[in-house]
C-alpha cells in the first residue's frame, strides 16, 4: 500500500488541476495499481514559500500496486509535470484487522504491607516520668 502526496502550484486552475489528477489516475490505472482512496484538497496557505509560492492545493492518493518497479517511472512521470511543487511517496503499513478484539492485560494489584510499629508512642505522663528519672540520673552525676 503506497500514499502519493502532491503540492500543486497555486496558479493552475480548478480544470487543470482535475485535469493532473485525472492523468495521475490513469497513470496509475494503466500499470495495475489499484486506488484505494482519492483527496483533492483546495487552496490552502503554506507554512513557508516553496518555490517563491505562498498557496498551493494538496492532493493524495492511496494506492495498492502488484508491482513496486512502476514506482520510479511514477516518480519520473510527476517529476515531468511543472505544475507539481513537491511530491511524497511513502510506503504505508499494512493494517492488521483481527476479528475477536485482544483481551486487555490486567494491572498488578500491589498489596500494601503495614508495617508494625515497635512500640506506641510515649503517652505525656511517660515522657515527664521520663524526665524526672533523667534528672535523678544527672543530679547523681553532678553530685559525684
Amino acid at each position: 500500500m503506497y500514499e502519493l502526496t502532491l503540492l500543486a502550484s497555486p496558479e493552475i486552475s480548478e480544470d487543470d488541476l482535475q485535469k493532473l489528477t485525472a492523468a495521475v489516475k490513469s497513470f496509475l490505472l494503466k500499470h495495475q495499481a489499484e486506488l484505494k482512496n482519492e483527496k483533492l484538497g483546495r487552496k490552502q496557505k503554506l507554512a513557508y514559500p516553496i518555490a517563491k509560492k505562498e498557496f498551493g492545493s494538496l492532493l493524495s492518493f492511496d494506492f495498492q500496486a502488484e508491482n513496486p518497479e512502476v514506482l520510479p517511472e511514477l516518480v519520473r512521470e510527476i517529476k515531468a509535470q511543472k505544475q507539481i511543487l513537491r511530491f511524497l511517496l511513502i510506503t504505508k503499513p499494512n493494517k492488521i484487522k483481527s476479528s475477536v478484539p485482544l483481551p486487555r492485560p490486567k494491572p498488578p494489584v500491589l498489596e500494601i504491607k503495614k508495617k508494625k510499629s515497635a512500640a506506641p508512642p510515649p503517652t505525656p505522663e511517660e515522657k515527664a516520668k521520663q524526665l524526672q528519672e533523667i534528672d535523678k540520673k544527672l543530679d547523681e552525676i553532678l553530685k559525684d
